[in-house]
């Protein structure tokens, strides 16, 4: 399983690398593109991909899916808090909310923290870290109208990061 992982990690970073290549000279043509994978398979030969040492496998398909969605959210959000300024009526309802996370992995709490710090109008302020229960997210809503719906925001991060980064449900509760 190990080996599949590897040889998986190594088809990705040879794609990637090919794409950077072909994107930086800008031009889509066989030869171009027969070099760039020369190349990437040089630069994956000569420094091959470290072993991860967090228990995280990159997932780029996940990881794209997360990007996305998370891009979404802060566009929307953005929209939302220009409304906000530009428009006379003051809709303000915000709150706290406490979301207990399904995993205590450092990365991923990092990175759901980054995540919602980063959109408009929400923003963590608390992290309960205890580490003989699950980790409790407190983040401020400016809209608040209905506190399921930031749970499952929040909750649909963690599912989103969790895959990008390759961390099963096995490894959740560790």
């Amino acid at each position: 399983m190990t080996f599949l992982r590897s040889l998986q990690r190594s088809i990705w970073a040879l794609i990637w690398l090919t794409f950077v290549w072909v994107a930086l000279w800008r031009d889509v043509s066989p030869g171009n593109l027969v070099a760039g994978l020369l190349v990437a398979s040089g630069i994956i030969l000569v420094f091959p991909l470290p072993k991860s040492t967090m228990g995280i496998d990159l997932n780029p398909l996940a990881m794209v899916k997360f990007l996305l969605v998370f891009a979404a959210s802060v566009v929307r959000a953005n929209f939302i808090v220009a409304w906000e300024v530009l428009t006379p009526r003051n809709h303000i309802r915000e709150g706290i909310i406490g979301v207990p996370l399904r995993t205590n992995h450092p990365v991923v709490v990092t990175t759901i923290n980054h995540a919602i710090n980063l959109a408009p109008g929400t923003m963590v302020i608390d992290i309960d870290d205890d580490p003989s229960e699950p980790f409790v997210v407190y983040v401020h809503v400016l809209h608040l109208d209905d506190p399921a719906d930031v749970h499952d925001e929040v909750r649909r991060l963690e599912d989103l990061i969790l895959a990008a980064f390759g961390i099963g449900t096995e490894e959740v509760a560790a």
